[in-house]
């Protein structure tokens, strides 16, 4: 049988403080969606097992009927069915098998009037039942963005003028020294067949007597 979310809200107000404890625990809801993903179940697979897991935790169906009935719902094989119901019975409906029973076979007693500590956690597990996919996926904060560092210039700094480059001063090849040419000495033209002589000039002394 299926309820609306106002019903799932009656229901919740008439149990007992333990029980409603258990049923908006944080770890209730994380354990849940924890083996739905293990069994390979979609998001709206996983909605649909913590409905059906509230519904027995809120003693609106028998837990004999939570295996057929996930079967069902979710639309997978029995053996599956009853690998996922006996993680959830091991992990989620021992902690609290003593308060379910007796639960499922009578009617919700009326809310103890004296009840009315706040209780934050309250409404986590109900939530979840209410929107399937409450449980099915932990919101993830996501991290802010590396803002690349932009320099930013003085703008009262005069700008630097830009120095030319320096071109490269070109390397001049080494040349050879010139070695000074030498005269031919006079064996040299001799044996060649021309002497030339030194030319002397010759002054002519007019005072004095020629011979």
């Amino acid at each position: 049988m299926d309820y609306s979310p106002q019903e799932l809200n009656e229901v919740f107000k008439g149990l007992p403080q333990t029980l409603k404890e258990a049923v908006t625990s944080v770890e209730t809801a994380e354990t849940i969606n924890n083996i739905g993903r293990k069994y390979g179940l979609h998001i709206d697979q996983i909605g649909v097992l913590g409905i059906e897991s509230g519904k027995i935790l809120l003693g609106l169906a028998h837990p004999t009927e939570f295996v057929s009935n996930i079967t069902k719902k979710l639309g997978i094989e029995r053996v599956v069915a009853s690998q996922i119901a006996s993680e959830i019975n091991d992990k989620v409906f021992l902690r609290v098998r003593e308060l379910l029973k007796g639960i499922s076979d009578k009617p919700v007693k009326e809310q103890d009037t004296t009840d009315n500590e706040p209780h934050p956690v309250r409404d986590a597990l109900l939530k979840a039942i209410e929107n399937p996919e409450g449980i099915a996926k932990k919101t993830e904060t996501p991290k802010p963005k590396e803002i690349p560092l932009v320099e930013i210039k003085n703008p009262y700094e005069p700008a630097r003028p830009e120095t030319p480059p320096i071109a490269p001063i070109p390397k001049i090849p080494p040349t050879a020294a010139q070695e000074p040419t030498e005269a031919p000495s006079i064996l040299e033209q001799k044996m060649s067949g021309e002497v030339s002589l030194p030319k002397t000039e010759r002054k002519v002394d007019m005072y004095r007597e020629q011979v």
